[in-house]
This record gives structure tokens, sequence and C-alpha cells, in this order.
């Protein structure tokens, strides 16, 4: 509903049923057209997907002006519990603030703060405490597969089933934390985008 409020396509949800005694269920939602930048990506010049994720980008800008009911907890959409991939079970308990939930992000990582090869990223990590940021709402996993392309353009933006109360960087940085060194022009790109600089 947030994102539908922003004025960004993306799926309708139609109905859900869940399995019952087992965990999940089925969501019936419309369809986006197109296909996945990462997909399609190879296709378009670099203007393009500039573009694209320029596209992406000024959407962005537009949901830190919807207020969170949820003060300045990170939080799932519900308030509740975040889905994300970037801890080790996959949810985090809600926190009822950014600072707070760095103490539970380094904690992922205590184990590296010796290992000469993680020592300077650790240090780097650390520097999370020296600034505030903002909650705002977030896709929680936007990544090239979740973006949605026709012709050159942005369609839309689809699986928001880790969406929710996040700090501001958020939708910038954790697809980065997923991607192999390989990936790094979709690094690049990502800060192009509309507030990447930041």
């Amino acid at each position: 509903m947030t994102a539908h409020a922003t004025g960004l396509p993306s799926p309708r949800v139609l109905c859900y049923t869940d399995h019952g005694t087992i965990k999940g269920g089925w969501i019936l939602m419309t369809r986006i057209p197109g296909e996945a930048l990462w997909d399609s990506h190879q296709s378009y010049s670099d203007e393009e997907l500039t573009n694209i994720l320029a596209g992406v980008g000024t959407w962005s800008h537009r949901i830190p002006g919807f207020a969170s009911p949820y003060g300045t907890a990170v939080c799932g959409s519900n308030g509740g519990r975040i889905y994300t991939r970037a801890m080790p079970k996959e949810t985090w308990r809600r926190r009822e603030s950014p600072e707070d939930i760095y103490d539970d992000m380094l904690i992922c990582t205590w184990n590296m703060k010796d290992s000469d090869r993680f020592k300077k990223e650790y240090a780097e990590a650390c520097k999370l405490k020296d600034k505030s940021y903002r909650v705002v709402f977030g896709h929680g996993d936007l990544h090239f597969s979740n973006i949605m392309v026709q012709d050159g353009r942005l369609t839309g933006i689809i699986d928001w089933g880790s969406a929710g109360w996040y700090p501001e960087y958020w939708d910038f940085a954790h697809p980065m934390s997923t991607w192999c060194d390989e990936w790094g022009w979709a690094v690049d790109f990502l800060y192009d985008m509309p507030g990447g600089e930041k």
C-alpha cells in the first residue's frame, strides 16, 4: 500500500491463503509487465541503465515522506520482525532505533574483527555508530532481480516480502552485501542512483 501511495507501479495483492499448520502461503497478485533487470541488463546501454536506476532513485526519494507508524523502530511493515537475507537466520527482531540494531549487525561479524582479511571491513562497519540515520519505508531486498523493466524504462518493483521500516541507507547497502566482486558494475549503477552518493 505504501508503494502504491508513492505512485510506484508494484503488484496489487488480490488474495492470500495460508498453508494451515505449515509456515507460508500463496499470494495471488497482479502482474508487472516486462522482465527483471538482472535478466535483461546486458541488452541496455549504460545510459539506459542509468535512466532506469534514476527512476528507482526518484521513487525511493518519495518514500521518506511517509512517517512510520512505529516511530524510530526498525521493523517489518507490520511493526514486527524483519525478514532479510542480511541475517544468518533471515529474521531480525524489532529494534526500537537504528542504533539498537547496529549491535545485532556487529555481533554477526564479531569473529571477523581479528581476521587480517576482514579487519578493515569490520572497522568500517563500526562507523555506523558514528552517524544518526532516519528510519524510512524500504523495499528491504532491492536488487536487479526485483526491478522490472521494458523497452529501457522502469515498469515496477516486485517482491515486497522484506519491506519494512529501515535506516535510510538500507536499500542501497543491503543488495551489495550479497554480491560477489564480479558484480561491481551493479554496485556502480546503484551509487549512480539519486541519493546513492550519500
